[in-house]
């Protein structure tokens, strides 16, 4: 039974106060303060004194100051502990120290590309005149090394690297991702790009023995995949999908789960954890008999979903998935009533005292946005349609989860990724069957596999059913008008969609919030309008910062001319300038070779495009050029007037410090 009182879940009105003291604390950049934490302890001895007096001064008579403290305390931990958590504040940060080397260890499992090598590292010291110094920090390390020797770094291995390295650059372009905050959000400000000499290893096996355990287990299985499967994208999903392995997997195959709206299959989550928890729960069930046996099941069922979850990664779903599921078989052994919307605050709650930043981590969002949604919204939408028959029922079940899911995240999805799979019913009715076969087939062939050197036909069985399932996938692909894209909507605009669900949730309850439904709804229609008109009016000059190449675009409404040495399918274009145009809402671009081109003609100003290498002849309005390594950019605002101010625009340099917009 699900309760819905305040008073009975306790957690998920904390993890709310807490959270929004994170928030405070990223969005404002708190660094560690005596005021801040002098407040925090504070309220501690506050709640301390009035848990002691708390019958004597009568305070049950006084609820509102106790839940005012009581949140202020927490509010303020969120505060405290995300500022102390921020390492790049601490005085022991290496980058707060003079070093010639540093001495880190390798804390994840090195991805290989080619000639090169990436992994995150932990900055262990630094080395300064032959002297060492503890230290902290995190430091991502990209090294140019041939593959085999990159082969032989793995987790856990302590190495000695020059003290090269930089702070991570912010974006340089519009609606670039902005990989800078996002290695923020993990603690990670610095980035090293060094050459195999610049690289020694002085150990090995130096890290977490469980987490070297758990990759080693996981490299075994996905090993076994590929001995054993033949199609390349069927070893790619299955070491997916079951083992949150992704190294293999293919960036079409990818595009194709994410069009289809069915990406959540192959991010390991609760899903995976569940069924793994059923899957136990089968192979246990003879120990259902006695009391000491189901609680001995319990520990099994524990350990091993949680031993699962350390396999995949433990990505922020798949933690919280694990807690949950945990706490519900602990109350089950004895018998206790589970409040679901409880368990699902303390999760959150126990995982941001642990990183406060994983509230900013898409995947614990929309991990806990699903569930939330599905446990408050599913019911309701089931119930609106009753069938008598039963596999009808099986599929109207499946449709009302799709449903519920999609509702509750597709703002969410909207303001991330910039899409809505309008086929979304259809491909996750057909998925939900042959997704759980693959889970459930593909742990018998690892077990088997382990045991016996021949398991063909499961091997076999795995193959069709991930083969069946990416074919199918495909297919509905391809049909027209799949997905909606370029959907770039603001704080604001996900704002109003949410207010709107949330009222015609409520709308049973009182006809009011269907009203007020309607207005917000309305509200976000004209939004939309106005923002499409604006984008049907635009008339931009872009210049943009691309490494080693050469981009620009003209925009007029819908229309794009991008002059530029890159192709569409460079990684170039889809990182630095796709996301603009497409941020533009831009549906037709025409591609310009900026080796052909000396001069452009748009609206009334002619364009005069340089080599890089000399200073313009001819008289300019506006000029952006490289000056004694400098650029230097002088014009008098960034709108070209009809007037013809800006007649001339000369362009001799496309390495500014980052990319200029200028509109007419």
């Amino acid at each position: 039974m699900l309760a819905y009182y305040k008073t009975e879940v306790p957690f998920l009105r904390l993890v709310l106060a807490f959270g929004l003291g994170i928030i405070v604390s990223v969005c404002l950049n708190l660094a560690p303060s005596f005021p801040i934490n002098f407040t925090f302890y504070c309220l501690i001895a506050l709640c301390l004194w009035s848990a002691l007096t708390y019958k004597k001064a009568k305070l049950y008579l006084k609820r509102p100051f106790t839940g005012a403290l009581i949140y202020s305390t927490v509010f303020f931990a969120g505060i405290s502990i995300s500022n102390q958590r921020k390492e790049i504040y601490h005085e022991q940060h290496f980058s707060r120290l003079k070093a010639e080397k540093l001495v880190v260890l390798i804390n994840e499992k090195p991805k290989i590309n080619k000639n090169y090598v990436s992994f995150l590292a932990q900055v262990k010291a630094t080395v300064k005149d032959k002297k060492l110094e503890d230290c902290k920090g995190k430091l991502l390390i990209d090294c140019r090394m041939d593959s085999a020797k990159s082969a032989t770094l793995t987790y856990g291995d302590v190495l000695l690297v020059d003290a090269d390295y930089k702070e991570t650059e912010a974006p340089k372009n519009p609606a670039e991702f902005n990989y800078k905050r996002y290695l923020q959000l993990q603690n990670i400000y610095h980035k090293g790009s060094l050459q195999a000499p610049q690289l020694q290893k002085l150990d090995s096996d130096c890290g977490n023995p469980i987490i070297a355990f758990a990759l080693r287990f996981r490299e075994a299985q996905v090993a076994k995949f590929n001995a054993h499967l033949q199609n390349n994208e069927a070893k790619a999903v299955a070491s997916t999908l079951i083992l949150g392995y992704r190294a293999q997997l293919d960036h079409a195959l990818m595009l194709t789960y994410s069009n289809t709206g069915t990406m959540h299959v192959l991010s390991v989550s609760g899903m995976h954890v569940a069924i793994v928890a059923g899957f136990l729960s089968f192979l246990l069930s003879f120990m259902n008999k006695k009391r000491s046996t189901r609680l001995l099941k319990t520990i099994l069922m524990v350990t091993l979903i949680w031993f699962y979850a350390l396999t995949t990664g433990l990505a922020p779903s798949v933690t919280r998935a694990a807690i949950m599921i945990s706490f519900v078989l602990i109350a089950k052994a004895y018998g206790k009533r589970v409040n679901v919307f409880n368990i699902l605050g303390l999760s959150a709650l126990m995982l941001l005292i642990y990183n406060p930043f994983y509230l900013f981590d898409v995947g614990f969002q929309l991990s806990y946005i699903a569930v939330g949604g599905l446990i408050f919204i599913y019911p309701k939408i089931k119930n609106c349609y009753c069938p008598q028959n039963y596999f009808v029922g099986q599929i109207w079940s499946v449709m009302a989860v799709s449903i519920a899911a999609q509702l509750i995240t597709a703002p969410f999805s909207m303001f991330y990724f910039h899409q809505f799979p309008v086929y979304f019913l259809l491909s996750n009715v057909f998925i939900v069957l042959p997704a759980a076969v693959v889970m459930y087939v593909g742990f018998v062939f690892l077990s088997l596999a382990s045991v016996f050197p021949n398991v063909e036909v499961p091997a076999k069985a795995l193959e069709y059913a991930i083969v069946f399932m990416n074919e199918g996938l495909k297919k509905i692909e391809v049909i027209p008008h799949g997905s909606i894209n370029q959907l770039w909507h603001g704080f604001f605009e996900i704002g109003l969609l949410y207010a709107a669900l949330f009222c015609i949730i409520c709308a049973h309850k009182n006809i009011r919030y269907l009203r007020l439904s309607c207005l917000f709804l309305a509200v976000f229609v004209c939004r939309l309008s106005y923002l499409e008109f604006t984008k049907m009016q635009q008339q931009n000059l872009m210049v943009f910062n691309v490494p080693k190449h050469r981009a620009l675009a003209l925009l007029n409404g819908r229309d794009a001319i991008v002059v530029s040495d890159l192709s569409t399918t460079d990684n170039a274009f889809q990182f630095s300038v796709k996301p603009y145009l497409d941020s533009c809402q831009v549906q037709n671009i025409k591609m310009v070779d900026i080796g052909q081109v000396q001069a452009l003609k748009f609206k009334n100003t002619k364009l005069y495009i340089g080599s890089g290498k000399n200073t313009p002849t001819i008289k300019t309005d506006w000029l952006l050029s490289r000056v004694a390594k400098k650029s230097q950019v002088s014009y008098h605002n960034n709108t070209l007037s009809e007037n013809n101010l800006y007649s001339n625009i000369y362009i001799n340099n496309f390495n500014v410090n980052k990319a200029t917009e200028f509109k007419w």
